[in-house]
């Protein structure tokens, strides 16, 4: 193709063919849907501007970009290590519109902020919820776990079990209290003041207190 200005055609032959210079291809308007940059080795979907702070971008979209496997037994997106390394992730979206993440291996695997974790999900840093979290299976805390405000409450069949915050702690359903202090004399102690030990504990420790005890004395 030679010439500055004017529309050309020609018949391609079999033989690779160079283009020397960048390359546009738009629309009436015009808007540019393929701008190859030479220039700066990259390719731009959508625009012949680069996007602000990409200067080491290889391949930029400007738009909606969308990902297709040819079949639905693929994953979308293949992400490898490097060239040499038959080793990456797969991202993809499940039969159910889930969004799933695959190492090499076809393991259902993501881990965020580390390379080596064998969790199915790993996160290296502060992890952030700001809604409910649902586990259906078991949790394990290797570390500390720490709260800085609201209520933590244990729950199992929808029945609290066990509640904390920062006045104390509840359990079956009671409100925490801070730790409740058993007072009264043992010492040489008449029975009317053991009584007033015992009565002391079971208020510490009934469904108004701790929640450990129903006091059904008489």
């Amino acid at each position: 193709f030679t010439g500055s200005t004017g529309v050309f055609s020609s018949t391609l032959s079999a033989a690779a063919t160079t283009i020397t210079g960048n390359l546009t291809v738009q629309a009436a308007g015009p808007a540019v849907k393929f701008f190859v940059d030479t220039a700066n080795s990259r390719t731009l979907v959508g625009s012949s501007t680069a996007l602000t702070g990409a200067a080491s971008s290889v391949v930029e979209v400007t738009g909606l970009a969308y990902f297709t496997p040819a079949s639905a037994g693929e994953v979308a997106l293949n992400i490898w290590r490097s060239p040499a390394a038959a080793a990456g992730w797969g991202i993809g979206v499940t039969s159910t519109d889930q969004l799933k993440f695959t190492d090499n291996g076809g393991q259902g695997i993501l881990t965020i902020g580390d390379t080596s974790s064998t969790y199915q999900l790993e996160v290296t840093g502060d992890f952030h919820v700001t809604d409910d979290s649902v586990f259906t299976g078991d949790v394990e805390m290797v570390s500390n776990l720490t709260g800085t405000s609201g209520i933590f409450d244990w729950q199992n069949g929808g029945n609290s079990r066990l509640k904390i915050n920062s006045t104390g702690v509840g359990f079956f359903g009671a409100t925490p209290v801070a730790r409740p202090t058993v007072v009264g004399t043992l010492t040489a102690a008449t029975l009317a003041q053991l009584t007033a030990v015992v009565a002391s504990l079971l208020a510490a420790l009934d469904e108004t207190e701790l929640g450990l005890v129903t006091d059904s004395t008489t």
